[in-house]
């Protein structure tokens, strides 16, 4: 089976998987989903498993520090964080995890396309924050549209940029 089929529907079942364990504070399900992406990756995905999980995870480290300053800087609150931590929680670190192992291989198809990239990014970046939005595992402090345009924005950088280390790393 192509490795960017199985990545795109264990990216999109995943997402699913870590805003369920969320709701329901199953911190060690989250745990185990994101043991689950870097095995997927290590022993399925990667062609240079120990270079493509160094960038994988310093890029999640990265992702979550960046919704960390978004939720100290007011821009997104998480709900079920623990008072007084800055820090985003465990699902986020999963889900940015899982971006950064799967998204090369689900979205290789569209290799070099940064413009296409930037704006897929964009758009299913920040629908993403809306649909946690929705179930109540993140709040936008400011006007909807407001917070929504700051992240497509972000994810019209992070989307490609990605990509092209990615393909730096592994080439």
């Amino acid at each position: 089976m192509h490795k960017g089929f199985v990545s795109g529907i264990w990216l999109i079942l995943s997402w699913g998987l870590f805003v369920s364990f969320a709701l329901k504070g199953w911190d060690f399900a989250v745990f185990a989903l994101v043991v689950s992406h870097l095995f997927l990756g290590v022993f399925y995905l990667f062609d240079h498993p120990r270079r493509e999980l160094l960038l994988a995870f310093f890029a999640a480290v990265f992702g979550a520090l960046l919704d960390s300053l978004l939720n100290q800087g007011n821009i997104l609150i998480f709900f079920r964080n623990l008072p007084g931590i800055w820090v985003a929680p465990m699902w986020i670190f999963g889900m940015w995890l899982g971006f950064t192992v799967n998204a090369p291989y689900a979205l290789s198809l569209l290799k070099g396309r940064y413009l296409i990239l930037a704006c897929v990014g964009a758009l299913l970046g920040s629908t993403t924050y809306s649909i946690a939005v929705h179930f109540e595992l993140l709040l936008f402090h400011s006007q909807f549209w407001m917070t929504f345009f700051i992240l497509a924005s972000m994810w019209a950088f992070i989307f490609p940029f990605y990509l092209y280390l990615h393909q730096k790393f592994t080439t």
